[in-house]
């Protein structure tokens, strides 16, 4: 009934339907980690030290820029794109122009960080240095 094909990428498999007059997909949704080929799938988040969870966006791959990762993104998140000061893939490069996302590949883990200004959400869950346990007052104004 299906022929299986791994052209696209070995952990990509695509299904055809080889019975003629039969209903079924024909772009393989029965292996959990495939991907369309026409899109780019994301792990998203915003940067917080109370909340890690990620969700996926999908990106055309057709239309790979800065600006739809960041209007994507934050479309998803509820969020708006002027709050968003840095983009972050996960765990440490900055993301600046439209070469590095095209260079992202499917379920990369990519953070948003917000402008510490204003009522984002980062600045409601980010601590300052005097709220947390391990900051000792006297040590700072020690000079050496």
């Amino acid at each position: 009934m299906f022929q299986t094909t791994n052209k696209a990428h070995p952990s990509h498999t695509q299904h055809r339907c080889t019975a003629k007059g039969t209903a079924c997909h024909t772009l393989g949704f029965l292996d959990p980690g495939f991907t369309l080929p026409f899109e780019l799938v994301l792990k998203v988040r915003i940067q917080s030290h109370k909340e890690n969870d990620f969700i996926e966006v999908e990106l055309d791959r057709q239309e790979l820029s800065y600006q739809n990762l960041l209007q994507a993104s934050c479309y998803e998140l509820g969020i708006n794109p002027e709050q968003v000061e840095k983009i972050r893939k996960l765990p440490n490069t900055l993301l600046r122009k439209d070469k590095d996302i095209l260079r992202l590949q499917d379920f990369q883990e990519v953070e948003l960080i917000l402008m510490k200004n204003g009522s984002s959400a980062l600045t409601e869950y980010t601590p300052s240095l005097l709220e947390k346990p391990c900051y000792n007052s006297n040590a700072a104004k020690m000079t050496y």
